[in-house]
């Protein structure tokens, strides 16, 4: 973005505007409202109202190692919205084993964690799905997902415990699951 409005050349300054879509697309899973922080931070960092940022300083750490509020910013969104998200997928799969008549104990089988993850999160690719169902059920690859059988379960609690213990991440853009039931709803 900075060389292709340069001529080539970084200058390490790219518009407000600009800097503002570069980060939407590297998270796009992004509330209207946290965007809005960051740009509130980012006003901050800048020291007031800017046209042009100068992104090297934004992410660059003072003399003592501290960050400026945007980059702290953002790493507080993150771990929040981790947080948050795999706290959607737990109570998805909570309600799945009640919804099905099982006892979290009895568990849950491949077909209902794929539905509960698809709920939460219906953008998520197949592979990625497969992805957190290995994990969940302590598998090396995702392809051994296929060849579990529809009576393996295993309990809630131990699929939420061995899903949390990587990065859970959502591809699902907010607002999307709302339109999405609209849509149902009108058809």
């Amino acid at each position: 973005m900075d060389r292709a409005s340069n001529q080539g050349l970084q200058t390490g300054r790219v518009t407000k505007e600009e800097f503002f879509k570069a980060l939407e697309k590297v998270v796009p899973c992004k509330t209207m409202e946290r965007m809005e922080e960051l740009q509130q931070a980012l006003f901050f960092d800048c020291g007031g109202p800017v046209r042009k940022v100068n992104y090297i300083d934004v992410f660059q750490e003072d003399s003592e190692g501290n960050q400026g509020k945007f980059v702290e910013g953002l790493r507080d969104q993150y771990l929040d919205e981790a947080v948050e998200y795999a706290e959607e997928l737990s109570n998805a799969l909570l309600d799945m084993a009640a919804q099905s008549g099982a006892t979290s104990r009895a568990g849950l089988n491949v077909n209902q964690i794929r539905e509960a993850i698809l709920k939460v999160d219906p953008k998520k690719s197949l592979g990625e799905v497969d992805d957190y169902i290995a994990r969940a059920y302590g598998l090396a690859h995702a392809d051994e997902v296929e060849d579990l059988k529809d009576s393996f379960r295993m309990s809630v609690e131990d699929l939420v415990k061995n899903l949390r213990s990587g990065l859970l991440k959502r591809s699902t853009p907010p607002g999307m699951m709302e339109e999405d039931e609209e849509e149902e709803e009108d058809a």
